[in-house]
Parts: C-alpha cells; structure tokens; sequence
C-alpha cells in the first residue's frame, strides 16, 4: 500500500510538472529506494524551478530589449533627437543577462551539493555529512564505502560546473582550475554563461540519478547504514 501511495505521487509530480511517461516513473522506482527517491525528485525539482527562474528572466529581458529597439526605430522614423541615456539601457541588459546567468549556474551546483549531503547523511549518519561541501571529504567518503567518484556519469562535467561555481562567486573570471577544462581560458571574464547551463544542467541530472543508483547498491532497501544501525539497538 505504501509503495502505492508513492508511486502515486511521483506519477502525479512527474506526469504533470515534468511530462515523464509512467515506464519512466516505474523504472525510477525500480533502481532508486524510497528515501534517496524522495531526495532526488526533490533535486530535481529544484533543478526546474532554476530553470524555471532563468527563463522567465531571458524572457523579461527579452522583451525590455524588443521595446527599446522599437524606440529607437521610432525616434529614428520620426526624426527626433534621442534621449541621453537610451543607448546606455543596452549594456545594463547584457550586464543583467551575464548576473542571471550566474546565478543560475549557483542554483545548479547547489541543487547537486545539497543532494549529495543529505544523500550521505541519510545512508551514513550526520556525523559522516559532516564537511560534505568540501570537495576533497566527499570524495574520501564515497571511497570509503567502495565508490569511485570519478566513475560516476558525467561526474567530469560536474567537476566543471564546481569549479564554474567557484570561479563565479569568488573571481568572476576563469580560473585555474577551471581553465583545466575544454572552452576555458585562464584569465578569460565568464561572459553570459547560459549556454554552458544549457549545456551542464542535463549532465547534471545523470549525475544525480547514478549516484542514487550506486548508493542504493551499496546500501539497498529496506536498510541503509543509518536504519541496520537503529536496528542493531532497538
């Protein structure tokens, strides 16, 4: 009955908001356990509403861009003088396009952060997720438990978008760990950075997916780490 229920609810989330066929929600179900599904729709989900966020973003800006060409085709038409300050609204929109941008790339990697400590800490405890957002204690944690981080799908490419990230938030320019990756340049300023969100966002969601697949292998329903060790003592 409760394997019902959930699977219920992803079909109502998934067949929706997302538009994910019914064989994709029961092969979903068949290769993740419950909790860490509960997380990765979670994932997900925020994952589109970044999404969501930026397009609708692209679009206002869009639209801003339209009406101030429309402006200056009138000005042009009717022969009168243009204000001062028309031809400055033009690079203040591509400034606000490269902000928006950024900012997506930020939501992205967090949604992959934030599932991959909650993802830990459900398997292994708080003590375990503890430091997680450090790079270098995440992976010491996977091998710990018999898991190649690099060997994760599109795990590379996520690499990319941490060190993208880093690159944002701290220089706003390519650094050097990430000019280590194809399309970089040390040096280079980030520029509008939709097309590599575009690019990352999908290789992002294989990541996340295969990582709750390893993780349900090493420790599969109905008992992880943190659930055999309650139930060792109750």
């Amino acid at each position: 009955m409760a394997q019902e229920i959930q699977s219920n609810r992803l079909e109502d989330f998934f067949g929706k908001s997302m538009e994910i066929s019914a064989e994709e929600i029961e092969r979903l179900q068949s290769t993740i356990f419950p909790a860490v599904t509960s997380l990765w729709v979670q994932a997900i989900r925020e994952i589109a509403l970044v999404s969501s966020f930026f397009e609708q973003t692209k679009e206002t800006l869009g639209a801003k861009k339209k009406a101030l060409e429309q402006e200056i085709k009138k000005t042009i038409e009717i022969g009168r003088e243009f204000p001062d300050d028309l031809f400055l609204d033009f690079p203040v929109l591509e400034d606000f396009a490269w902000l928006s941008s950024e900012f997506a790339v930020v939501g992205l990697w967090r949604c992959v952060e934030l599932f991959r400590k909650n993802a830990i800490e459900h398997a292994l405890g708080e003590d375990a997720a503890q430091g997680l957002f450090s790079e270098r204690k995440f992976q010491e944690i996977l091998r710990s438990q018999g898991i190649d981080g690099s060997r994760i799908r599109c795990a590379r490419s996520v690499d990319e978008l941490r060190c993208l990230n880093n690159a944002i938030k701290h220089q706003r320019q390519v650094t050097d760990s990430l000019a280590e990756f194809p399309r970089w340049k040390e040096g280079d300023e980030l520029g509008d950075l939709e097309r590599h969100y575009c690019r990352l966002r999908p290789l992002a969601e294989r990541y996340l997916e295969d990582l709750a697949k390893r993780l349900n292998t090493k420790f599969p329903p109905p008992y992880g780490v943190k659930n055999a060790k309650k139930d060792q003592h109750g």
